[in-house]
C-alpha cells in the first residue's frame, strides 16, 4: 500500500508545463484517507470472501454428512424390506402348509363322518334284526308252549 501512496505523491508533485492552467491538487490528508478507505474496503471484501468460503465449506460438509446419513438409512431400510419380504415368504409357506394340513384334516373328517354314518346305519340294521330275532324267538316260545299245552291236554294231563 505504501507504493500507492508514493506513486500518488509523485504524480501530484509534478508541475504542469503551462503557468495559466489551474491545477487542483488533492490534499495529502485526503489521499491518505482515500487510501485508508480503499485498504479498509479491500480488507472487508477479503474478509467477506473468506466468510463466504467458510460458510460454503461448512454447508458442503453438512450436505455430505446428510447424504451419508441418508444412504445409511436407505441401506437399513432396504435391509428391513428384504427381511420383511423373507418373513412374508416364510409366513406364506407356513400358511400353505397349514392349508394343506387343513385340507387333509377335512378329508379325514369327511371319511370319519361317512364311516360314522355307515356304522350308525349298521347299528340300526343290527338293532332291527335283533328286535326281529327277539320277536321270532318269542313267537317260537309261544308256539312251543302252545304245542306242549295241547299235547298235555290231548294226552289227558298225565305227565311222566
Amino acid at each position: 500500500m505504501d507504493w500507492l501512496d508514493e506513486h500518488m505523491r509523485k504524480h501530484l508533485a509534478e508541475t504542469p508545463g503551462e503557468s495559466n492552467v489551474l491545477t487542483l491538487r488533492p490534499q495529502p490528508s485526503l489521499i491518505e484517507e482515500v487510501g485508508a478507505r480503499t485498504v479498509e474496503l479491500v480488507e472487508r471484501a477479503i474478509q467477506h470472501i473468506q466468510n463466504v468460503e467458510e460458510e460454503a465449506a461448512a454447508t458442503h460438509a453438512r450436505a455430505e454428512t446428510l447424504a451419508r446419513n441418508a444412504l445409511e438409512r436407505l441401506k437399513l431400510g432396504e435391509e428391513r424390506v428384504r427381511a420383511a419380504e423373507s418373513a412374508r415368504q416364510a409366513a406364506e409357506a407356513r400358511i400353505e402348509e397349514a392349508t394343506a394340513k387343513l385340507r387333509d384334516m377335512e378329508i379325514q373328517l369327511e371319511r370319519t363322518a361317512a364311516n360314522a354314518a355307515a356304522a350308525e346305519e349298521r347299528a340300526r340294521d343290527a338293532e332291527r334284526r335283533a328286535t326281529e330275532a327277539e320277536n321270532a324267538l318269542k313267537r317260537i316260545e309261544t308256539l312251543v308252549q302252545t304245542l306242549m299245552l295241547e299235547k298235555r291236554l290231548s294226552t289227558g294231563g298225565v305227565t311222566a
